[in-house]
């Protein structure tokens, strides 16, 4: 896919997982794949390390190079708010111990241990609140 313009990729994650999924009815297609998938398992029991490294040994867990801006912008904002929309799970939410967690607060984890930065979480109640908040600046 081109990248937009005034982007550009920073990050790449590797492919997830891919699982078969069956109608209730499906009972003897189901027993036929599981069957095939069990012969095949007991022929090479390597099997499933051997596709993952076939498909995912050539991607990057890396940041790209930042540009010398980029380095610039970072040292001179070493802590960025982000805005998020309150209990918004699995993207935000707040254990019980206060922390935060879900797939935004991992994603930026990531990108922290990469660049350096820190990410402080503004929640707002609504995305429409978020939204603006981000055009205003507050975050």
């Amino acid at each position: 896919s081109a990248a937009m313009d005034g982007f550009r990729t920073i990050q790449k994650f590797a492919a997830q997982p891919y699982y078969f999924l069956f109608r209730k009815t499906d009972g003897e297609l189901k027993s036929k794949v599981d069957d095939a998938m069990s012969n095949i398992l007991s022929e090479d029991t390597l099997y499933f390390d051997k596709l993952i490294q076939k498909y995912t040994a050539n991607i990057k867990y890396e940041m790209e190079a930042l540009s010398a801006e980029e380095v610039a912008y970072v040292q001179a904002h070493p802590l960025l708010t982000v805005a998020v929309v309150e209990g918004d799970a699995p993207y935000y939410d707040v254990n019980k111990n206060g922390n935060a967690g879900g797939i935004l607060p991992d994603f930026y984890a990531k990108i922290a241990g990469l660049t350096g930065l820190q990410f402080f979480y503004r929640a707002y109640a609504t995305q429409e609140a978020a939204v603006e908040a981000v055009k205003s600046g507050q975050a």
